[in-house]
């Protein structure tokens, strides 16, 4: 009962108010009165919960009183608390700063990380913030369940950190019990419930939950009476808030971004009218809230977005929700479902667009699914004089687009599904402007499958002023684009438009004369470059004036800025162009993929090489016919800058690189699915640079030349992959050798793939830094003893078809292994003796359908992840609750057993 707890509590303060120390504090800042006043009081109320625990009054409104008067006592033990930390700082303010703030510190808080605290220090701790894993289990807050009076709970990572995963002790046990929580946040971890009893959490003022896998919450969050700030972003499972949510009146933020799965918010949310962040409503079609109970929320601010907009059948009603008063707000988003049905109503959705017209501060706007013709006439109003960004999305039946060149302020416009629309004209700029779109310097056009022309601004003036970036993605239709009409482009981004024809420099198809070539704008402010799907001519020239007449900055200076280039999925060349690559001497990366006809990257005249002086990234993939770089005759001695080559399918040969100091700074080489590559020639390995070697399926690959295996040529290898050919048979043995493993001492990841492997491990004991240990496709019957260096921190073992049993007992020196894969060991039918591993924390068990017992000790109490795939007989013995094995895992963070 509430006045049980609450006498207990009221005697804790009556303790507190005979304190000495909080009397001289009191005195010296003359609050003494004040103070006597509260001791009254507070014997008063010691009286009165007296007697109604006396009585066991269980009336409704007694309880209520209670509630509030126990609220109240709380309020007093702040104020407590913060004076008696202040009396205690000024007694000890003649110590040395540093130990001063110190010992105060450790009086009222404590991080689990740092050194352990007696039961009394933690006791008297008042906040606590920790450092949040990727996997935190049971271990790391058994210190909490000490902290009673603690009034903060606050995880702390990195926002690019990502995901979290938390032991369900946490939620279920651990916080119900810490019953003076004001901050409670478990931001970022992927919890799947939340016990009931978070309800008694009655101090609680903020609230976060952000990314939990919870599909409801209890329905005792609306009681806890003193909440300000509800965060549930990213909670994508999420269905629906607490019917009584409308009775948190307390509440000023409500943050449900990402929370794609809430179907509707909860009735009488315009109760809410303290609210001043509310990311998203949402339109239901049930019995939530309708959007007319926008109106009342007067004091939002920030972000809204507005979903289910198809469900609002009242157009009228829309005008309710008064989002032009609604001045704080920066960014509207407005969002209709994307699925078109006969339930929908084009003239219905117009009207309900129309009236959401926003103010006219408003910095951002997206209009997503509209099913409406057209878009009234607010939106292009240029009275939007802060509008930086605008976004209109998925509008299919939305056969123009508004004119929004008169914006003053507008930087970024993202036009994106308009499926109706088959011309951009004139209007799109803005009728009698002469400058258009002054400030926009992102555009994008998006999957828009019938657009076919853009008209050129042709006022006089200068459109497009600072536009940078330009991405036309997915419109198959469109004719073309001519980037000289941007002046400051630095960036084009071209996908799957097969039949677009893009006008460099000037475009000579598009010309009536040669003054307009000659007059063009020099792209030498591109850095970046994109092409995907789209047609590549042999050469730029003149129809008119024959093949001999050439643009004027193609040879020598054409895209002689650019540092990174990306050609995806062109078909119909053998080989690429010669002015594809001329000029380009600052590139350096570039990407080919998809060019299901080439056989080689240029003829042996073109001497390109010598024309990517800086490249130091090439990578090559999905090309299926190309079987050389370079024609035959020539070397590629000139590709002194290079540092990284990726190579995958079909390649025959490699060039000779051996003159003019072949490839010194190749630092890494890949190789992979290359089936008709036989050696590898002089010149790939003059270097001691290279730091990751990777042969992938190159079956006929032959060993490396004798001096490849000069030892300091291998000396500086940190990564090295050998896959299935006798190169890599060759490179093996010599690892193996234990003449050889200290010449090894940078070598960290070592994967082995159906190469034969000495049934006693060779010398991988003597390789003391590698840390990463991938073994596939090997016969051992059993692991052999003592085969593997004690610095491991990962190992893998996939497709070993005869291992019948797995004893880590034999393993007691991997005392840093902290993750462990088994998966296609078809004959495994045990796993014993995990306990020598101490520090193991991720164990991945996959496709061992013989697999039925874990070791008798258990799992070590380390382990905070653990998945289990293709194993029916481990399965059924880890079932949540019933398996005989539950009990072994039921506290690690994260389990995952059969999911993808």
């Amino acid at each position: 009962m509430a006045e049980v707890f609450l006498g207990a509590f009221v005697n804790v303060l009556v303790e507190k108010f005979a304190s000495g120390d909080l009397w001289n504090f009191a005195r010296k800042e003359r609050i003494d009165t004040l103070l006597r006043k509260w001791s009254s009081m507070l014997e008063q109320v010691q009286a009165v919960v007296a007697d109604a625990e006396e009585k066991q009054i269980t009336d409704r409104e007694t309880n209520l009183w209670l509630s509030d008067l126990e609220e109240l006592s709380y309020d007093m033990d702040d104020v407590l608390d913060e004076f008696a930390t202040e009396a205690l700082r000024r007694k000890v303010m003649k110590e040395p700063r540093a130990s001063t703030s110190k010992f105060l510190a450790r009086e009222i808080c404590f991080r689990p990380e740092d050194k352990p605290l007696g039961s009394e220090s933690i006791n008297k701790a008042r906040h606590s913030s920790f450092r949040r894993g990727y996997r935190d289990g049971i271990k790391k807050f058994e210190a909490f369940q000490k902290a009673k009076n603690l009034r903060t709970f606050l995880t702390c990572g990195s926002r690019h950190q990502g995901f979290s995963y938390l032991t369900s002790n946490v939620p279920l046990r651990l916080l119900p019990g810490l019953r003076c929580l004001r901050v409670l946040s478990l931001r970022s971890y992927g919890i799947r419930e939340l016990s009931n009893s978070i309800g008694v959490l009655k101090l609680v003022r903020y609230l976060d939950l952000s990314c939990a896998l919870i599909l409801t919450l209890p329905e005792s969050i609306s009681t806890l009476y003193n909440l300000q700030t509800l965060i549930l972003r990213d909670c994508k499972n999420l269905k629906k808030l607490p019917a009584n949510t409308s009775d948190l009146i307390c509440l000023r933020h409500l943050d449900v971004t990402g929370a794609d799965s809430l179907q509707e918010m909860p009735p009488k949310i315009g109760k809410l009218t303290s609210l001043q962040t509310l990311s998203n409503f949402i339109v239901g079609n049930g019995n939530g809230s309708t959007i007319t109970e926008l109106g009342n929320l007067i004091h939002l601010r920030g972000t809204l977005c507005i979903s289910g907009l198809e469900n609002v059948t009242d157009a009228l009603g829309v005008r309710g929700a008064n989002l032009k008063d609604k001045q704080g707000l920066d960014v509207l988003l407005m969002k209709w479902s994307n699925i078109s049905d006969n339930s929908r109503n084009g003239s219905v959705e117009s009207k309900v667009l129309d009236m959401l017209e926003p103010h006219e501060k408003l910095k951002e706007l997206s209009i997503n699914g509209y099913g409406g013709l057209t878009f009234p006439t607010w939106v292009k109003n240029s009275l939007f004089s802060n509008m930086v960004c605008l976004k209109f999305q998925n509008c299919e039946k939305c056969t123009s687009l508004p004119s929004l060149g008169q914006l003053p302020s507008l930087a970024k416009l993202y036009i994106q599904g308009m499926k109706a629309i088959d011309n951009v004209g004139l209007e799109f700029y803005g009728l009698g402007y002469s400058n258009p779109f002054p400030a926009l310097e992102i555009l994008t056009f998006e999957d828009m499958p019938e657009w076919k022309d853009w008209t050129p601004f042709g006022g006089g003036g200068q459109a497009f002023a600072l536009l940078s970036k330009l991405s036309i993605k997915r419109c198959p239709k469109l004719l073309h684009v001519s980037p000289r009409y941007f002046p400051r482009l630095r960036k084009l981004d071209i996908e799957e438009c097969p039949v677009l024809v893009v006008a460099w420099g000037s475009n000579p198809i598009l010309l009536n004369d040669i003054n307009e070539v000659r007059n063009t704008v020099p792209f030498d402010s591109f850095v970046s470059l994109n092409l995907k799907n789209v047609p590549i001519p042999d050469s730029f020239y003149i129809p008119k004036f024959g093949d001999q007449v050439v643009l004027q900055n193609t040879r020598h200076s054409f895209l002689s800025s650019l540092t990174f280039l990306k050609v995806e999925n062109i078909r119909d060349r053998k080989c690429l162009p010669s002015w594809f690559f001329q000029g380009l001497t600052g590139l350096q990366e570039l990407y080919l993929f998809g060019f299901e006809e080439l056989t080689t990257l240029w003829k042996n005249e073109v001497r390109i090489q010598g024309c990517l002086p800086a490249l130091r990234r090439l990578t090559i993939e999905r090309c299926p016919k190309l079987s050389s770089l370079f024609a035959e005759g020539e070397e590629g001695d000139e590709l002194i800058s290079l540092q990284e080559l990726s190579i995958y399918r079909r390649l025959k040969t490699l060039p000779d690189v051996m003159q003019n100091n072949g490839l010194r700074k190749l630092s890494q080489l890949v190789i992979r699915s290359c089936d008709n590559l036989k050696s590898l020639p002089e010149g790939w390995f003059p270097t001691t640079n290279l730091t990751e070697f990777d042969i992938i399926r190159c079956t006929k690959l032959e060993p490396l030349p004798n001096h490849a295996y000069n030892n300091n040529n291998l000396a500086s290898l940190e990564k090295l992959g050998l896959y299935s050919s006798p190169a890599a048979t060759g490179l093996v043995s010599h690892i193996l050798d234990e003449r050889n493993s200290s010449y090894f001492t940078n070598l960290s990841s070592l994967t082995i793939a159906n190469v034969d492997i000495p049934s006693g491990g060779g010398k991988l004991c003597g390789l003391h830094s590698l840390r990463k240990l991938n073994l596939y496709d090997c016969d051992w019957v059993s692991f052999p003893k003592d085969v593997l260096p004690s610095s491991l921190v990962v190992l893998d073992i996939w497709i070993f078809p005869e291992l019948k049993k797995l004893s880590f007992k034999d393993f007691e020196n991997l005392v840093s292994l902290e993750q462990l894969c088994i998966k296609n060991c078809r004959k495994l039918k045990s796993i014993s003796e995990l306990g020598p591993l101490p520090s193991l924390s991720d164990l991945l068990i996959s496709d061992c359908p013989k697999l039925a017992s874990f070791p008798e000790q258990g799992l070590p109490p380390s382990l905070l992840y653990l998945q289990i795939n293709g194993c029916p007989k481990l399965k059924q013995r880890c079932e949540k609750g019933k398996g005989q094995y539950w009990r072994f895992i039921a506290d690690v963070p994260q389990v995952m057993i059969d999911e993808d």
